[in-house]
């Protein structure tokens, strides 16, 4: 059942997950369209950008394209995705090591990790976050929106109840961007929190 735990932020009890080789292999035919390039190159932009050393862990990989083209390591849940991030030598255990990256990335990742507040602790102001995920505009029905995913996404915020959650865990917005909106996924925004 759907909660509404705040003014613009919702809950979701997922239960059954889509995480297996067709999953990780659906990633691999988006990265590889002319869109997904280009709204990898953005994220690799930012990730460069805001990483002190260019020490990059990247939490829910996809097909690992970030990873592969910012020489980062990864975190994920997919067992394709996990054994990608071994083949390769870039696994790290998120919650054992997350304070060892100065950039930290969530793309199209926060919103499927159950306990987000647990996954957001720990962090220190040396650090940068990077999020980009749906957020659901003023006027748009939650229930039928193309991003209410309830195999999959556990939170659903507005931008101003996801600016004001990070905030209640001590994070600042240093900046927003609707760049993978622009690139053709539907209303997505790409978040820096310090």
């Amino acid at each position: 059942m759907l909660v509404q735990v705040s003014e613009g932020r919702w809950y979701f009890p997922v239960e059954d997950f889509p995480y297996d080789n067709a999953y990780f292999n659906k990633y691999i035919k988006m990265a590889d369209s002319t869109n997904g390039k280009a709204i990898n190159d953005f994220r690799v932009y930012l990730a460069r950008k805001y990483s002190i050393d260019n020490s990059i862990l990247d939490v829910g990989i996809g097909a690992g394209t970030f990873v592969k083209s910012v020489d980062g390591f990864g975190y994920d849940v997919n067992p394709a995705g996990v054994d990608w991030l071994v083949d390769n030598g870039k696994y790290v255990d998120f919650y054992k090591r997350k304070t060892e990256f100065s950039c930290v990335t969530f793309f199209d990742s926060l919103e499927h990790i159950y306990d987000m507040d647990k996954a957001l602790t720990g962090f220190n102001k040396t650090q940068n976050i990077i999020v980009s995920m749906p957020i659901l505009p003023n006027g748009k029905e939650l229930t039928t929106w193309k991003h209410f995913r309830p195999d999959e996404h556990f939170h659903y915020f507005t931008k101003k109840a996801f600016i004001e959650y990070m905030k209640s865990l001590d994070f600042e917005c240093i900046y927003l961007s609707d760049m993978e909106t622009q690139l053709g996924r539907e209303d997505i925004l790409t978040f820096v929190f310090n």
